[in-house]
């Protein structure tokens, strides 16, 4: 039998991601380009992976976040769980309490299974810089 790795089908990243009684999932506010008419105030962001091919077991999910921009990182998230089989698909949901973008430019989210990348989205982020939206450093103000 081939070895099995994880796979994630689809990374969603959104303002609220929630799952209905019904079953039905419920996607609001889903990102991909993001441009804000000023610098983002803490908020929560949902992150929602679909993975698959994982054997029966305990594993590690996490979820990075990488500035392509400023080169930084941040592991956001690190949490257990039990697959019953390869057969399933693990409906991982992240909730990022009072989270906001630090830069404007791009940034790849990651999600890693078992230590190792499985998945990636990107989204591109962009506000005005602090003087800008401040009416400039000069005191200039919008008329």
């Amino acid at each position: 039998m081939p070895k099995l790795i994880p796979k994630v089908n689809s990374i969603i990243v959104a303002d609220e991601i929630r799952q209905e009684t019904n079953g039905k999932w419920i996607i609001v506010g889903y990102y991909t380009d993001v441009k804000l008419e000023k610098r983002p105030s803490p908020r929560s962001l949902f992150i929602h992976a679909a993975i698959t091919r994982l054997k029966k077991g305990k594993h590690e999910v996490s979820l990075v976040l990488r500035s392509l921009t400023e080169k930084k990182m941040l592991r956001l998230t690190g949490d257990k769980f039990d697959s019953p089989g390869p057969d399933e698909i693990i409906m991982y949901v992240a909730e990022l309490v009072d989270f906001s973008f630090p830069y404007t430019g791009a940034y790849r989210f990651e999600i890693n299974v078992n230590g190792e990348k499985r998945g990636e989205t990107f989204v591109s982020v962009s506000f005005p810089l602090d003087e800008e939206a401040d009416g400039g450093a000069k005191g200039k103000g919008k008329r």
